[in-house]
């Protein structure tokens, strides 16, 4: 890698993805785009304008494991309103197969002026809801094969509170690391006793199916919502980091 004089400004010559992998996170992101060049560079700046023509052959790359992007912890720190610029930046990638490096053109707006992180997707509460008409003295509850349901141990069941509307909901703490993939059943109780089980197949909840379907809509808005989502209605807050389960009664 080298630097070429020019009458106005140093250029810094990309010739090769060695050449940009040798650059520090510092250039990169305070070097304007006008004082690259090279054949790498070229390459990269016509991928670039190639995807912006396609919103939606961009998307699918940019959701591919090809590309990736993200902020490190320091960045992130950092005030989201970067200085006005007619200018599009190179920001450093997080790549697990080629540590290549991109533009993020799906963080980047209209104007091409600011850079936004990405949304990071996690659960850390999972709230379970149901609508069903009781009368006094009879409750609803959910067991299931985690600790916080109980470990299929009725005495042990999560209990759940009654709301306007016959509403009955409550949550739990999620550990996704530690409960990757768990399955669980609503209980119908009456005067403190279990009396019911709801009918058919133990319901499931997998991280990593909600990442693959969640994750890539997470800058989209706040709150996403899925119907019908293995028999449920999906919510995710993407602020509170909530997953909220609407569920009816299964019955024969």
């Amino acid at each position: 890698m080298k630097k070429q004089k020019s009458n106005k400004n140093k250029k810094i010559i990309l010739n090769s993805k060695e050449d940009l992998n040798k650059l520090s996170f510092s250039v990169l992101k305070n070097t304007k785009i006008t004082d690259f060049e090279g054949e790498y560079f070229n390459f990269i700046k016509d991928c670039a304008m190639e995807l912006e023509k396609d919103p939606q052959e961009k998307e699918t790359f940019l959701n591919s494991n090809n590309f990736s992007y993200e902020f490190s912890e320091k960045d992130k720190t950092k005030s989201s309103k970067p200085k006005r610029s007619s200018k599009k930046k190179l920001s450093k990638g997080n790549n697990n197969h080629d540590n290549f490096h991109e533009f993020d053109s799906n963080n980047i707006d209209s104007d091409n002026k600011k850079v936004e992180a990405k949304k990071e997707f996690k659960i850390e509460f999972i709230e379970f809801e149901m609508k069903y008409n009781t009368r006094p003295g009879e409750d609803l509850g959910v067991i299931g094969s985690i600790d916080e349901l109980g470990v299929w141990d009725q005495g042990k069941a999560l209990k759940l509170n009654w709301n306007n509307g016959n509403i009955w909901k409550n949550k739990i703490s999620y550990n996704s690391n530690k409960n990757n993939n768990f399955e669980y059943k609503f209980i119908f109780i009456s005067n403190g006793r279990v009396k019911q089980w709801e009918d058919g197949n133990n319901r499931k909840i997998s991280f990593e199916q909600l990442r693959q379907i969640i994750e890539p809509h997470l800058n989209e808005n706040d709150v996403l919502k899925y119907d019908k989502l293995n028999g449920s209605n999906i919510v995710y807050d993407t602020k509170n980091f909530t997953l909220t389960v609407i569920c009816e009664w299964n019955k024969k």
